[in-house]
């Protein structure tokens, strides 16, 4: 980006009073620190954040996530097969690294308790979390070999995403942080997990900024004003024809 190009958008984010705070990486107006409570798991969470989705800042929610939970990482990157830091946790013997992950031969929380699994107590249970478009999702995986040779992890959503402001390709899709509470939901229903109710802090926070999304779309000062179409809950909506006859996963 050029220079004269940057600070006419620094001009045009000061004027709408988009400075950004440096904690959740949202612009001031509409920072959530004060809502974030992040809380305890015994599960660790590694977020594999593509680039295109670091760069939305405004509705990215695997950047939240991890602001909400103590035991997390938040890593940048496309394809991680040369990532040094993820192989040193794939490695780390003191680890069990999953991948969370739809898949035919993933584990799936929501029809066996986790502790059917041989989980030593000595070791840590390593979660690795693709946070991207299904498409960037898919693609994070295509090329990440030492993903791809991780056990997956899964789990059967009862009931769709609550993300109003973008539709999700398939009713059973949720968001990031929507996928990270339902697995935390699972696990402690399970036993494997003992939260006290702190992993709905994710919930609260997902929803605060979707709040403080449509607030913008219905003010007539923003660019993004929407003076006739209001959002609709997206079980109302049209499905996306695109995804109709696309893969979605990677297998």
């Amino acid at each position: 980006m050029n220079l004269e190009k940057y600070r006419m958008q620094k001009a045009q984010q000061e004027q709408l009073g988009r400075e950004t705070c440096w904690e959740c990486w949202r612009p001031q107006v509409g920072c959530l620190c004060e809502w974030i409570r992040p809380f305890d798991t015994r599960a660790h969470f590694v977020i594999l954040i593509h680039p295109k989705e670091a760069r939305k800042q405004k509705c990215g929610t695997g950047r939240l996530a991890s602001e909400c939970l103590n035991q997390s990482s938040l890593i940048q990157g496309v394809d991680f097969t040369e990532h040094e830091k993820i192989n040193a946790m794939i490695a780390d013997p003191s680890c069990i690294p999953m991948l969370v992950y739809p898949g035919e031969d993933a584990f799936n929380i929501s029809e066996t308790p986790l502790e059917t699994m041989p989980l030593p107590a000595d070791k840590k249970l390593l979660l690795f979390v693709v946070d991207g478009t299904w498409a960037c999702a898919k693609k994070m995986m295509r090329l990440s070999k030492n993903l791809q040779e991780l056990p997956r992890l899964c789990f059967s959503p009862d009931q769709g995403s609550d993300f109003s402001i973008k539709q999700q390709p398939h009713e059973f899709c949720l968001s990031t942080i929507e996928s990270i509470h339902f697995l935390l939901e699972e696990m402690e229903r399970t036993g494997f997990e003992s939260l006290n109710g702190g992993h709905h802090n994710l919930l609260e926070v997902f929803r605060r900024m979707i709040d403080f999304q449509i607030a913008c779309a219905a003010d007539p000062k923003r660019p993004g004003y929407r003076r006739k179409l209001e959002y609709k809950p997206a079980k109302n909506r049209k499905p996306a024809t695109r995804y109709s006859k696309r893969r979605l996963f990677y297998r």
